[in-house]
């Protein structure tokens, strides 16, 4: 399975859309997508890229165990072969720990498609979640951030010459920097950040930083506002999207390569739902669970 994706994704062009709200979490669509926009900024240059969506179907109710991020979960640990339980197919850690074992499936699939190039993969995980118990991952190793660095520090670094680095949930700027430096000049990819310490679109070094240019470029980045999404696959343009009261989505403005502010996105959608929808476009729940 994993071998189609890779040729699906030498051949699919970068999506225009946000992901099938929620089958591109089970399809492969997702997958495909990043991919696809990962080797459009490669091919214009561009070395660090983020690359943002939520890991799981409904993030907000993770702890919850909605009936979407459970058969999510089944199908992390069936992709991880974590699979302890014939009855539950999810592991007990896949279980307590979703989030993070969602993002190390994610960064699996990165790691497995051929858009990074060759070398040694270094799938870097900023979380304390130990990932020993996943399968392992061919031309590729995991590790902590921690661990990372103190292999830097020592000299004693594997990260070589072209080697992609996967950073998997990094939090401050801070860590963004350190964790960029880890590469002698390979691929960046930074998967999935804690948060934005600008509150903006974007992670903390995707805005122009002192000293000129802009450190990582969001080449695939769906975030959550009232109402709809902020979308961005490169080399498209930045998007709004409203999400409908039938579950649909539908394009409201595309900015180009200028990329809006999120009260500006978050302004727009939420102005237009309530202008032509009022109070019957909000989320719910048919079946505890199916949409939040």
């Amino acid at each position: 399975m994993n071998l189609f994706r890779g040729l699906q994704q030498m051949v699919a062009p970068p999506s225009n859309s946000p992901p099938t709200f929620y089958n591109g979490w089970f399809n492969g669509e997702i997958e495909n997508a990043m991919a696809a926009s990962i080797r459009a900024a490669k091919a214009d240059g561009i070395q660090n890229m983020e690359v943002t969506f939520f890991p799981v179907p409904n993030p907000d109710e993770v702890k919850f165990g909605t009936p979407l991020n459970q058969r999510f979960g089944k199908k992390v640990a069936a992709e991880l072969k974590m699979t302890s339980s014939a009855k539950s197919g999810v592991d007990v850690l896949v279980s307590r720990y979703l989030s993070e074992f969602s993002n190390h499936y994610w960064a699996t699939m990165l790691a497995e498609s051929p858009v990074l190039g060759g070398g040694t993969k270094h799938i870097v995980h900023c979380d304390a979640v130990k990932k020993d118990s996943a399968r392992k991952v061919a031309s590729a190793r995991v590790l902590s951030f921690n661990a990372a660095l103190k292999e830097q520090s020592a000299g004693s670094g594997k990260v070589k010459g072209k080697d992609p680095v996967i950073l998997v949930g990094l939090g401050s700027a801070d860590q963004w920097r350190k964790g960029q430096a880890l590469s002698e000049g390979g691929p960046v990819v930074a998967l999935n950040g804690l948060f934005s310490e600008t509150y903006d679109l974007g992670g903390p070094l995707t805005a122009p930083v002192s000293g000129g240019g802009v450190e990582f470029e969001p080449v695939y980045y769906l975030k959550r506002v009232s109402k709809g999404y902020a979308f961005r696959a490169y080399p498209n343009g930045w998007q709004a999207w409203i999400e409908l009261p039938d579950l649909s989505v539908k394009l409201l403005k595309d900015w180009g390569d200028e990329r809006p502010s999120l009260n500006q996105v978050a302004g727009l959608v939420r102005n237009t739902s309530n202008k032509q929808y009022g109070v019957y476009n909000d989320r719910y729940a048919p079946g505890f669970g199916e949409r939040l």
